[in-house]
C-alpha cells in the first residue's frame, strides 16, 4: 500500500447524526448546558507507537449518545500525542485558534463554534517519516529527510454542517465530536485512537487484525442514531478526503450513499451494505475490515481491479519458488526478486538487496533486473532507500493534494554504504538496471517504478503497473469497522498514474519470469 506508511496519511473525518443534531442544537448558540460528563480510560495497545495509559474527558448531551471532546483532554489523554506535540490556544472574537506544534512542522486548527467550521493551515504535523525515525531510530541513519511546503496558504475548512454535524462549548471548552477531532491527527501519523464505548484504545495501523478481539468487548450503541452517525462519518470521509473521488466516471460515491442510506442505517444489513461499497469503488487501496459491531459480519468483496491484481498476483506467484531471491540469469545478468517495500528490524528490503550488491559486482555482473512482480507496496521510508542504492542523486517525492491545491517536496540523501556520510558517492551506479513490472505491482511498487522511469534510472520490463498513485490512510468507523482508503495526496502528482505506469519493453503474463524472455530484452 503506498504504504507510503509514513507520508502523510491522511484521514479526517467527521459525523454526525442529522436527527440528533436538530434536537437540542442551535446553530446561532453552540453553548449547551444539558451534558454529561465522564472521564473515560485511554489504554494503549499499539505494538508499535510506546505510551502511558491515561484518560479522556469525555461530554454526551442530553438524548445522544456520540461523545464530544476538547482538543486539551484529547492531546494529554492520549501519551503518543502529548509525548510529540506542543499545543497553544489563542481565542479571539470567540474564535478559537489552537497552534500544534511537533518535531517537523506547525499547523493551525481554527475553530469557529458559530458557523460549525475548522480551518486547517495544513496536515504536515507528522510529515519527514517522524514514525519510522521514531520507531526505527537504528535505520534513521540511512535517510537524511528534509520536508518543504511549496504552497502552505492552501488551507482546507471543514464545515460539519455539510455533514450535520457540529461544534459545542460547554464548561468553557470547545467540544469537537470525538471521531472527527481524532481523525485530525490520525491523518497521517498511522496511529489511530478508537472509542469502544466503555473505553478508547490506542492501536497503530498495523495492528487492525486485533479489532477482531476488541469487539467482543465494545460497547457501542446499536441503535439507529448512532449508525446514522456512522453514516455522516463515511460521507464526510468520502466526500472531503477520497482521492478518486470522481475519477473513475461511472460511480458516484455520495449519490451511491444517498440512495443505500437505509441499508447503512440497519444494522442487519451495515455489513453487506460496506462491503457492496468496497466493491463498485475500484480502489484497491480502499477497503474495510470487520463490517461490523460482530466479528462474524464480514461479507468479504473486492473491486474490480482488486480482482484483477490477485488474478495477476495469482500467475505471477505461480511461477515463483521464494518470495525473495537471488538468481544469476547468464554471467553478466543477475535478477533480484522482492515482494515488499517494508521496514522491520532486519531493514528488510534495503538490506536484502543491498547485501547483494558487492557480491555481483565482484562476480562481474553488469545487468540487475529487480523484479517486483509480486511486490504489493509498502512503505516510502523503505522506497527512499532502495532508490538511493541506485543512484547519488538527491531522492524527491513530489506531492499533491488534490482536495486543496497543497503542494509539498520531501527530499531525502541516502547513505547507502551506511559510512555516516550523505554526500559521498556511495551508490551501485555501476550496474544496468532493470525493473521487472506486473499488473499486480501497486501502490508504493508502481511508485518505484514510476521514479526509476522518471528520473532514467532504470528500464521497465514486464506488463503496466497496476497503479495506486494516492497515499493510504485510516480509520475506525464509530460503528466499530476499520477503513483504510486512498486519500487525496497524488504520491507522483501525476493523477494518471493512478491506473499504472507503462513498460518501456512488453513482456507476456505468461513468461514474466521466463528467462529467455528477460535476457532477449537486457541483450538487446
Amino acid at each position: 500500500m503506498i504504504g507510503v506508511k509514513r507520508l502523510n496519511l491522511f484521514l479526517i473525518f467527521l459525523v454526525f447524526s442529522l436527527a440528533l443534531f436538530s434536537c437540542n442544537h442551535k446553530k446561532n448558540e453552540p453553548i449547551l448546558d444539558n451534558f454529561e460528563k465522564k472521564t473515560i480510560n485511554y489504554l494503549n495497545y499499539s505494538t508499535e507507537f510506546e505510551g502511558e495509559d491515561g484518560q479522556i474527558e469525555t461530554y454526551f448531551f442530553e438524548n445522544e449518545e456520540i461523545p464530544y471532546v476538547s482538543y486539551e483532554s484529547f492531546l494529554n489523554g492520549v501519551s503518543y500525542y502529548s509525548s510529540s506535540l506542543d499545543i497553544k490556544l489563542n481565542v479571539k472574537n470567540e474564535i478559537f485558534d489552537y497552534e500544534i506544534k511537533s518535531d517537523f512542522n506547525t499547523t493551525h486548527h481554527i475553530i469557529d463554534p458559530y458557523k460549525d467550521t475548522i480551518n486547517i493551515s495544513n496536515y504536515g504535523l507528522f510529515d519527514v517519516d517522524e514514525v519510522s525515525y521514531n520507531v526505527l531510530p537504528e535505520y534513521s541513519y540511512m535517510l537524511n529527510a528534509n520536508f518543504e511546503w511549496l504552497n502552505p496558504e492552501k488551507n482546507s475548512i471543514i464545515n460539519l454542517n455539510n455533514y450535520s454535524l457540529d461544534i459545542r462549548k460547554a464548561d468553557d471548552k470547545i467540544l469537537i465530536p470525538f471521531h472527527v477531532l481524532e481523525s485530525l491527527f490520525s491523518f497521517e501519523s498511522y496511529f489511530n485512537v478508537y472509542y469502544l464505548g466503555s473505553s478508547y484504545v490506542g492501536l497503530s495501523y498495523d495492528d487492525y487484525l486485533s479489532i477482531d478481539e476488541l469487539s467482543k468487548n465494545a460497547n457501542i450503541p446499536q441503535t439507529e442514531s448512532f449508525l446514522n452517525y456512522n453514516y455522516n462519518f463515511i460521507r464526510y470521509l468520502f466526500n472531503e478526503f477520497y482521492g478518486l473521488d470522481g475519477y473513475f466516471d461511472d460511480f458516484d460515491v455520495d449519490e451511491y450513499l444517498s440512495d443505500n442510506k437505509d441499508s447503512f442505517l440497519n444494522k442487519d444489513t451495515y455489513a453487506q451494505a460496506i462491503n457492496d461499497l468496497e466493491e463498485n469503488i475500484n480502489d484497491p487501496h480502499t477497503s474495510f475490515y470487520n463490517s461490523g459491531i460482530d466479528p462474524g459480519d464480514y461479507v468479504f468483496s473486492s473491486s474490480e481491479r482488486s480482482k484483477q491484481m490477485s488474478s495477476a498476483y495469482r500467475t505471477a506467484r505461480s511461477q515463483k519458488t521464494n518470495y525473495s531471491t537471488i538468481e544469476y540469469l547468464d554471467s553478466t545478468t543477475a535478477l533480484i526478486s522482492f515482494n515488499s517495500f517494508m521496514v522491520d528490524e532486519y531493514g528488510f528490503a534495503y538490506k536484502f538487496i543491498n547485501n547483494y550488491s558487492n557480491e555481483l559486482l565482484e562476480n562481474g555482473i553488469k545487468n540487475v533486473v529487480l523484479d517486483i512482480t509480486t511486490n504489493g507496496g509498502g512503505d516510502t521510508f523503505s522506497l527512499a532507500q532502495i532508490l538511493g542504492l541506485m543512484t547519488n542523486e538527491d531522492i524527491v517525492f513530489d506531492l499533491l493534494n488534490l482536495k486543496n491545491g497543497s503542494h509539498s517536496i520531501q527530499t531525502f540523501k541516502v547513505d547507502a554504504n551506511l559510512d555516516g556520510s550523505y554526500d559521498d558517492f556511495d551508490a551501485y551506479t555501476d550496474f544496468n538496471y532493470y525493473v521487472l513490472c506486473s499488473n499486480y505491482t501497486f501502490s508504493c511498487a508502481s511508485g518505484f517504478a514510476y521514479y526509476c522511469k522518471e528520473m532514467n534510472l532504470a528500464t521497465l520490463i514486464g506488463e503496466k503497473t497496476g497503479g495506486g498513485a494516492c497515499t493510504v490512510y485510516y480509520s475506525m468507523l464509530p460503528y466499530f469497522t476499520f477503513l483504510q482508503v486512498g486519500g487525496p495526496n497524488v504520491f507522483t502528482s501525476e493523477y494518471e498514474y493512478e491506473l499504472g505506469i507503462d513498460v518501456q519493453y512488453e513482456i507476456p503474463q505468461d513468461k514474466l519470469l521466463d528467462k529467455d524472455a528477460i535476457l532477449a530484452i537486457v541483450n538487446k
